[in-house]
């Protein structure tokens, strides 16, 4: 969501099919009290997939709980932790992600605790 305090400026980014805004965003839309968003992304953590199991079409069936993979971590293709994962997803829900799914693999299932990561993970003190 954008502002825009300059209806001259509005203007003109309405003359010229808003311009550069379009690279930042895929809709461009007045502001309307009905207006919902039905879809989002976010980065979220993966934790206890077990080693073994370790490899995209586990987190592939991982995000398809929500939706789909964006794109993995950078601990994806560097290797060097295989306690969590993180992950871009896109998702329907509206509510953060803080919950333990169990994977099921063969006959055995395992709890995975998945949680979203905010913009800021560390709290604002005053």
């Amino acid at each position: 969501m954008a502002r825009f305090r300059d209806n001259e400026l509005i203007e003109i980014l309405k003359q010229r099919d808003w311009a550069y805004v379009k690279e930042f965003f895929i809709n461009i839309k007045p502001w309307s009290e009905k207006f919902k968003v039905s879809k989002r992304v976010a980065w979220i953590e993966v934790d206890g997939i077990l080693l073994y199991y370790w490899n995209y079409q586990t987190f592939k069936r991982v995000a398809k709980l929500w939706v789909e993979i964006i794109a993995m971590g950078d601990n994806f293709s560097m290797m060097n932790n295989f306690e969590k994962m993180d992950m871009f997803i896109f998702m329907k829900q509206e509510h953060r992600l803080n919950e333990v799914i169990m994977l099921e693999v063969g006959n055995e299932s395992f709890p995975n605790l998945i949680k979203e990561k905010g913009l800021v993970e560390k709290p604002i003190e005053n």
